[in-house]
Order: C-alpha cells, then sequence, then structure tokens
C-alpha cells in the first residue's frame, strides 16, 4: 500500500511492506520538482565518515527537500489507512 502527498517543493512516497512473520516496516521516498517530472532525493549522505563529517556536509537531501512534519504526516497518513 502507498500514500503520496504533493507539495509545491516536493512529493512524499510512504509505502508499507509486510515481510516474513506479518512484520511490517515503512519507505519513505522524497522526490524534488525538476522541469516536467520528479527527481527521486538521495536519503544517504555521501560517504558517511561520522558526526564531524554531518556537520561539515549537513542533512541528507531528502531531509533538506521535504520538512520532517511533512514526511511523518505522510507516514501517519499511510498508518491510518492500515490500521
Amino acid at each position: 500500500m502507498k500514500v503520496s502527498r504533493i507539495y509545491s517543493d516536493c512529493k512524499i512516497v510512504a509505502t508499507l511492506y509486510i515481510g516474513t512473520g506479518l512484520a511490517r516496516s515503512i519507505g519513505v521516498d522524497v522526490f524534488k520538482p525538476v522541469g516536467d517530472g520528479w527527481q527521486l532525493c538521495d536519503n544517504n549522505p555521501k560517504h558517511w565518515q561520522g558526526v564531524g563529517h554531518y556537520q561539515t556536509i549537513g542533512r541528507p537531501e531528502a531531509i533538506r527537500v521535504a520538512k520532517p512534519g511533512r514526511i511523518l504526516a505522510t507516514i501517519n497518513e499511510l498508518l491510518e489507512l492500515t490500521a
């Protein structure tokens, strides 16, 4: 099951996965507008080397593009649909 929310500056897609033993997990993809379409944002900082490196390069692109509150609202909507 998927839930998508589209804003002027991003699109957030939350996907529910059901694994072995009916364990649930949620994946979140953030897209940024590029031309007439959407481009997937990177979720991981490149070449992670610890906290000092994080302070230098900042947050991953997905978190910079989409506000954390919007990501949580999308996840919450998905959880409400599956309750």
